[in-house]
């Protein structure tokens, strides 16, 4: 029976109509409720939780629900409504009342044969199902999968994808100890990663553990990658079907269907120990028919969702074959990282070396490297020598020496001398053990190891010979070493979601263990509050505290990473105690320990999971580090909640336009914004060039880059009813138009008749020509019906044009020279306010990039300006669209796009697809540009948060673009 909870203090009654009887369960994105509806029926109510009920993306995502369930509604409990509550969406499917296998197994033991081919076939039914409707689950385990009355069902689409669609992704998707080979190589799941997750989930069923094991992340990955699936407890008749499935090619594993004809012929012939076939038999198709016709029950709808992340497409490279980090990855900001691994980048700490403010990485690659933070260069050579994937890595003092400890997958833990990089000593070789740290017992400087053998091992540095063990109960997934009460402790987490103290004086276990009820330990830290010690332990996707003292949990779970949390690190900010997550979604989250709350958004750390995370200072300035699946290291600024190398800092608000030009040989981008300046920045050195341009009494709206008379201008609109133009040689103004009786809030530059030209835009609803050397106007006005919100200028068969588009949704084309009106479009979506337009050429043809905002979805649109049709609606965007651009990059015409959801994202104008989404911003995106540096085309943006971005464009692109 499905366990139902009282209603929570502070949750509603009542939902839509729906009465709440109790709640059934919480997940990352909403809350399940046991409900009845005017008939007396019992349903499931689930809602968004209100911390992202405000948040567009979010409701999209929710809403889509009830599309994922209709694509396979004929195997599903049926949705029966979905609606809007106070603003908060929520949707109602049939009830299911049934118990997760993953409860069943831990509290009743591992099924027979007989009960392991009905589970198989119902659930490999099941996912036949969903397969055939285009669906990938992408996350099939236990706990999603209840045995209700009439059979088991599957659950949880809440990272399901669709075939059908394309998408970007800020994390690593699933849960680890049930993920294919492919998917930890960096390649999307697939249908064929659904069927090795279901011989997981059977290999559990069958002996109460997953095929590979649990426990921490570079553990599995090395298992999964290089080891083989523990089989023992399955019944023999099941092995070859299983092995067939966890094979790491994903082209030679049986499809769903496949399975189902297995397990049938399994079925029929149960005393039979040969490997069952693959291929149907005689007279089995029309078995096969009744079996999947009769899985309405196999997936229940209740917890459908569709998935929003989905990794690129690309090839699963091996170990051997990766080739080095030569080039800024597609997508990811300009100087921002430390390359130099050619594989995974797992562990990380951070030191000091003297005065160099230090971070040590290990890798797949077999080496850990040294960095030295503030230039973000590799000092001196790999520390080499490992026979496999370097999975810790922990910073100390030996005897007045800085060194390092590493310990890789062949069970070997190395010190090394920082100073000079060699080994100190003989390895030592402590078997099934993988996490490794130093501390301190009594005077002797002591090595303690970890791992899959449930027990610690303390191990004397100076002789390299053992100490003593302590005996475990579960594989050891992470271990931290401090003082408690004048002794020696260790605390480690295991592959059950439990953490212990231990006595490394005594070698033994200290006071009860710390079970914080999930399915494993990620991660373990110790913090220091109010003067006394607690325990963090990251059990799932939950960060929670213990006190030392009674070994009780200390208030509450601290909430908000969407996957598995991988990596605790503490710090002080000021006076305040907080700790750092990082987590397989991608982000590193920072939480108040005093409140137990997260302070600030989330930092988009990584494009794939963030793995590890590791603090220190840099310049006393308090600074993250972390080591994600996307192959980087990444420095992070705690105070300013910014990464560090990879954007201008300078204007004190809001950033409101960029442009990019040349100075001479030297690209540069002009910035305005909020603080009523204009900044000039070398784009290659990455900082400011001389004093802010100032002069405008009010905020700077946006700025053009041009010449005159063979010098470098800017040209900038500002709301105090003027746009000035400046010389960028000695940095002074020029001179400003006056005319317009409100304030000027577009600005662009163009040539008619040989004469320089500057059009502006305005909130009195009129296009302004002026001359830019004596800055008179041009011409009567070119009336709209609104606010003139954008202008950007062009050439159409030979003729100087302008676009300009504002508050109506209307976008319209004048001729220069005339000021005649060529032409006008009514954008092709609901919009409210058309906020940006950019011109430039598809295929030899001028063309218009328009972007707007609009209730339910924003679109990029493509507007020939010859012919004046509409080319294209490039729909992505979950809020307004606020600046586009428009550039070539390697010969494909490209536009960009960026706005209030915080993101970038890049379209192919030519095939009219998306390309890629770009995160890491905080803030509305106001302004977007695509330019040239030496050679190498790059994105600049500028933002809420006061701050100039540069991100690479360089090819390849993703596949299928």
């Amino acid at each position: 029976m499905t366990r139902v909870e009282a209603l929570r203090s502070g949750e509603p009654d009542q939902v839509g109509g729906y009465r709440l009887l109790g709640r059934v369960g919480e997940g990352g994105q909403g809350t399940v409720y046991l409900a009845r509806d005017s008939a007396g029926r019992r349903v499931a109510v689930k809602v968004l939780h209100s911390r992202f009920a405000q948040d567009p993306r979010e409701r999209e995502r929710f809403l889509r629900e009830a599309k994922a369930a209709r694509r396979v509604a004929e195997y599903t409990a049926r949705v029966l409504d979905v609606g809007m509550d106070h603003g908060v969406p929520y949707i109602v499917s049939e009830f299911v009342d049934g118990v997760s296998l993953h409860d069943l197994i831990t509290r009743e033991g591992p099924r027979d044969l007989g009960g392991l081919v009905r589970l198989g076939l119902g659930t490999a039914a099941a996912l036949a199902a969903i397969h055939r409707a285009g669906i990938v689950h992408r996350d099939f385990k236990p706990s999603n999968v209840l045995l209700g009355a009439d059979g088991p069902r599957v659950i949880d689409f809440g990272i399901a994808k669709a075939l059908d669609e394309t998408a970007t992704t800020t994390g690593l998707v699933g849960t680890p100890a049930y993920m294919s080979a492919e998917q930890f190589a960096g390649a999307r799941a697939t249908q064929e990663s659904d069927m090795w997750a279901w011989a997981v989930t059977l290999v559990f069923a069958a002996g109460g553990r997953p095929a590979f094991g649990n426990g921490s992340l570079p553990a599995l990955v090395h298992r999964v990658l290089h080891g083989s699936p523990d089989l023992d407890r399955v019944p023999a008749p099941l092995r070859p079907l299983l092995a067939r499935c966890l094979d790491r090619d994903p082209r030679r594993r049986p499809t769903a269907a496949e399975a189902v004809r297995a397990l049938l012929e399994l079925q029929e012939a149960p005393a039979r120990s040969t490997q069952p076939q693959l291929r149907p038999r005689s007279g089995l198709w029309k078995t096969r028919r009744l079996v999947l016709g009769s899985t309405a029950g196999a997936v229940c709808a209740g917890l459908l969702l569709v998935a929003y992340l989905l990794y690129p497409q690309a090839a699963a490279p091996s170990e051997s074959s990766r080739s080095p980090v030569k080039a800024v990855p597609f997508g990811a900001a300009s100087g921002e990282t430390m390359a130099g691994h050619t594989g995974y980048v797992l562990p990380v700490a951070v030191g000091r070396l003297g005065d160099i403010p230090i971070a040590v990485t290990g890798g797949s690659d077999n080496t850990a490297r040294v960095w030295d933070l503030r230039t973000r260069r590799q000092l001196g050579k790999p520390l080499g020598g490992h026979g496999n994937v370097v999975r810790s890595v922990a910073l100390g003092d030996y005897h007045g020496t800085p060194v390092v400890l590493t310990s890789d997958g062949d069970n070997r833990f190395r010190l090394w001398d920082l100073r000079t990089h060699e080994q100190i000593g003989k390895p030592i070789a402590e078997s099934d053990a993988f996490w490794g740290t130093l501390g301190q017992v009594g005077e002797t400087p002591v090595v303690v190891a970890a791992g899959d053998d449930s027990d610690i091992h303390v191990w004397n540095a100076d002789t390299g010979t053992r100490m003593g063990s302590i005996r475990g109960r579960n594989e050891v997934s992470s271990v931290a070493v401090t003082q408690f009460q004048d002794s020696p402790i260790a605390i480690s987490g295991d592959g059950e979601g439990v953490a212990h103290v231990w006595d490394l004086r005594g070698m033994k276990q200290v006071g009860a263990p710390l079970d914080g009820g999930g399915e494993s330990v990620g991660a373990v830290a110790v913090a220091d509050l109010n003067d006394s010690k607690y325990a963090l332990t990251a059990v799932d996707d939950e960060l929670l505290m213990w006190d030392l003292d009674d070994h009780q949990r200390h208030g509450k779970p601290m909430r908000g990473h969407q996957g598995d949390i991988r990596s605790i690190a503490v710090e002080r900010l000021g006076e305040v105690p907080v700790a750092i997550t990082a987590g397989l979604d991608g982000s590193l989250r920072v939480w108040n320990l005093s409140t137990q709350t997260q302070i600030g958004e989330a930092i988009t750390a990584h494009s794939r999971a963030a793995f590890w995370v590791a603090t220190g200072r840099l310049d006393e300035a308090p600074i993250a580090v972390s080591t994600g699946a996307d192959l980087t290291v990444r420095v992070w600024d705690l105070n300013r909640r910014q990464q560090i190398g990879d954007a201008f800092n300078g204007h004190s608000g809001e950033v409101y336009g960029v442009a990019a030009g040349r100075l001479g040989d030297l690209p540069i981008a002009v910035s305005v914004g909020h603080d009523a300046t204009a900044r000039i920045w070398d784009l290659r050195a990455r900082k400011q060039l001389g004093a802010p341009l100032t002069g405008h009494s009010g905020e700077v709206t946006d700025v053009a880059i041009g010449t005159l008379d063979r010098a470098p201008i800017a040209v900038t609109s500002g709301t105090d009813q003027t746009a000035r133009v400046w010389d960028l040689n000695n940095h002074r103004e020029l001179g400003r138009f006056t005319g317009h009786p409100d304030d000027v809030l577009a600005v662009a530059v163009s040539e008619v008749n040989g004469t320089p030209v500057g059009v502006t835009g305005g909130a009195d609803n009129t296009a302004r020509v002026w001359d830019l050397r004596t800055r008179r106007q041009i011409g009567s006005e070119l009336r709209h019906s609104d606010d003139v919100n954008a202008v950007a200028t062009g050439q159409r068969n030979g003729t100087p044009v302008a676009v300009t588009v504002g508050a109506a949704d209307v976008a319209t084309l004048w001729d220069l020279a005339t000021g005649k009106k060529l032409g006008s479009i009514d954008i092709p979506v609901r919009t409210d306010n058309i906020c940006a337009v950019a011109v430039g050429s598809l295929d030899g043809r001028p063309v218009a990039v328009i972007g707007g905002s609009d209730d339910e979805t924003s679109a990029v649109t493509v507007w020939d300006l010859t012919s004046l049709r509409v080319l294209a609606s490039m729909r992505g965007h979950t809020d307004d669209i606020r600046a586009v651009g428009v550039g070539t990059a390697n010969n494909v015409p490209l536009a960009i796009s960026g706005g209030s959801d915080t993101t970038l994202r890049l379209w192919n104008m030519r095939t009219r697809r998306h390309l890629t989404t770009i995160t890491g911003t905080w803030g509305d995106i106001h302004a977007a540009t695509i330019a040239d540096i030496d050679g190498q085309p790059v994105a600049i943006s500028a933002a809420d948060d006061g701050v100039i971005r540069v991100w690479s464009l360089s090819p390849p692109y993703p596949p299928g673009s």
